[in-house]
């Protein structure tokens, strides 16, 4: 009873003094992520399965290297984005 009391009152003087604020749904924060990155990677995810399915190494050596080009364009997707945030003057 006396810590039903005591809540309510603490509770009263916390709402009154702290604004309660929506915030917005938020937004995508990678932008730096395109159509043709979300297709690749689609793209990938499609070629790991045919891989794991088939042990093919020429299949596997293709995989490789659409991994490690994915990778590259994904880092300087990232980096032209950072750029684009802070340019430093």
């Amino acid at each position: 009873m006396v810590f039903n009391s005591f809540l309510n009152i603490f509770l009263r003087h916390y709402y009154s003094s702290v604004p309660v604020i929506k915030a917005n749904k938020l937004s995508n924060h990678n932008t730096w992520i395109k159509s043709g990155i979300q297709t690749s990677c689609r793209q990938k995810r499609v070629r790991y399965i045919k891989l794991r399915n088939n042990k093919i190494p020429t299949l596997r050596k293709y995989f490789k290297d659409y991994c490690r080009i994915l990778s590259k364009v994904i880092k300087e997707a990232k980096r032209m984005e950072y750029d684009r945030h802070f340019k430093f003057k």
